[in-house]
């Protein structure tokens, strides 16, 4: 007796929904447009069309080791700076970030001259 999931249930797991975050996240980085696809597994030797659409687009395949270890370096990132953003709007009793709130975050964390 297996078990079989449906797409609905990836969707709606805590881990589905991260990989579909990181995976977000690594085409925003890469300089893709937020509408992208991914890349289908199948290939030949022009690529399929979602494959040549990328290429055209100039996000470059990479290694799935390279992507998840891509992906856990930016997730822990943005946890960091979200954490110390977190912080300074709870010191000012805010419930909105405002753009200063990220420079003062980045700038703390040394990633800004």
């Amino acid at each position: 007796a297996t078990a079989t999931t449906t797409s609905q249930d990836k969707s709606t797991s805590p881990e589905g929904e991260e990989k579909r975050r990181c995976r977000a996240a690594a085409r925003v980085s890469a300089g893709a447009a937020p509408s992208a696809t991914r890349m289908s597994s199948a290939t030949t030797s022009r690529g399929s069309p979602s494959q040549r659409s990328f290429i055209w687009r100039g996000v470059k395949p990479i290694s799935r080791l390279i992507y998840e270890e891509t992906c856990g370096v930016l997730k822990i990132f943005v946890e960091n700076v979200i954490r110390d953003i977190v912080t300074y709007i709870e010191h000012a009793r805010r419930k909105t970030v405002t753009a200063m709130d990220v420079v003062y975050t980045l700038k703390r964390q040394g990633r800004t001259s």
